[in-house]
């Protein structure tokens, strides 16, 4: 869980030499990399899912 300016929303966490991303299990959804201009806060893990959401 992440607070994404301002947006509470469930990502991935992913880190490399590009810096730090966020991507969504559904596919439709693009990366989002996070700068440090992007207020954001990591808000916990989430470490299961009752049922596929999409």
């Amino acid at each position: 869980m992440i607070n994404l300016a301002g947006e509470l929303t469930c990502k991935r966490l992913l880190c490399n030499d590009n810096g730090i991303l966020v991507q969504s299990d559904n596919p439709k959804y693009k990366k989002v990399q996070i700068f440090e201009e992007i207020e954001s806060l990591l808000w916990g893990v989430v470490i299961a899912k009752a049922c596929e959401v999409y």
